[in-house]
């Protein structure tokens, strides 16, 4: 029996996709391992699970089709973005699932706080305790976003027995944005694995106007890998002015102040390496990083102390 090319591209693309579909129950697994620590374990698993998960999809992509060093990382960085988002999302959508078991209860309000930062704003805090004698309010204080009640208010939260969940508000318990959120967020990430199991289309020969864009292109990058003196100084520090805030957003989360010092180290490392290899220009550059790393970690350490 005669096995035509055509024939042996379609068993070959099946094959991509079977391995794809492999992937995608692989990396469903471990993403709900992601949320499942970040509710019952703590932080430190959730990111441990996170990196195991981001090194599965990353192979598992490079595994089905060919992808230059630039593009898979382009797409592993878009893959961290969607994880983050998704993470977040799915420990609420898991948070609201317990409490959908759970059972309502009348409490007052004993006291309130504010508490102020960067990152979430403003957060009142509640301490509630039950009208009813025979009853117990689990899991901690009711946190909110906005100022909805006063000391001495009657307030009906949805409550998990077994208190492994904070109360919060039954509208917001009983809501399913951020289950379809997380849903929505994994599908994106199953649709880039699909797309890395697609034949990819033959490439077609570039015409002239995308030849002298290529051209310019080329002519402007040489012209940015050599840079050095106060430019390349000014560009380094403002790659370090941009991560001190998102530093100063992340850093009451220690598991994002943890991820995003590991991302400066990374961005930083890449910066320096994408200029040319002149030894003159490499000692400057050397020197300047260095010192802008140093005073970037001291002024963030400056922040952690004083604020």
């Amino acid at each position: 029996m005669t096995i035509t090319q055509s024939d042996e591209g379609t068993r070959d693309e099946t094959r991509r996709l079977r391995r794809a579909l492999i992937l995608i129950a692989v990396l469903t697994c471990l993403f709900v391992g992601v949320v499942l620590a970040g509710v019952y374990v703590g932080g430190l698993l959730a990111f441990g699970v996170g990196i195991v998960y981001l090194a599965v999809i990353g192979v598992g992509i490079a595994s089905l089709r060919e992808l230059s060093s630039k593009d898979l990382g382009a797409v592993v960085g878009m893959v961290i973005l969607i994880l983050l988002m998704a993470g977040g999302t799915g420990i609420i959508a898991a948070h609201n699932l317990i409490l959908g078991s759970g059972r309502n209860v009348a409490t007052s309000v004993m006291f309130e706080r504010v508490e102020k930062s960067l990152r979430d704003g403003e957060k009142w805090t509640y301490t509630l305790f039950p009208k009813h004698p025979d009853e117990a309010v689990p899991g901690g204080n009711l946190e909110l976003d906005s100022h909805r009640f006063k000391p001495g208010d009657t307030v009906i939260v949805r409550v998990d027995p077994a208190g492994r969940v904070a109360p919060k508000l039954p509208g917001e318990a009983d809501s399913p944005a951020a289950l379809w959120g997380t849903i929505g967020l994994n599908a994106v990430l199953d649709g880039i694995v699909l797309w890395a199991a697609r034949e990819p289309r033959p490439t077609r020969p570039p015409g002239p106007t995308r030849r002298r864009l290529t051209e310019r292109r080329k002519r402007a990058w040489e012209r940015f890998r050599r840079l050095t003196g106060w430019p390349f100084a000014l560009a380094a520090c403002v790659l370090s002015a941009a991560w001190l805030g998102l530093f100063q957003l992340a850093r009451f989360d220690p598991t994002l102040t943890i991820m995003t010092g590991v991302a400066y180290f990374f961005v930083m490392s890449g910066f320096f390496g994408m200029f040319d290899d002149d030894k003159a220009r490499v000692a400057f550059r050397s020197r300047a990083v260095l010192w802008t790393v140093l005073a970037t970690v001291a002024v963030g350490g400056y922040l952690c102390a004083t604020t």
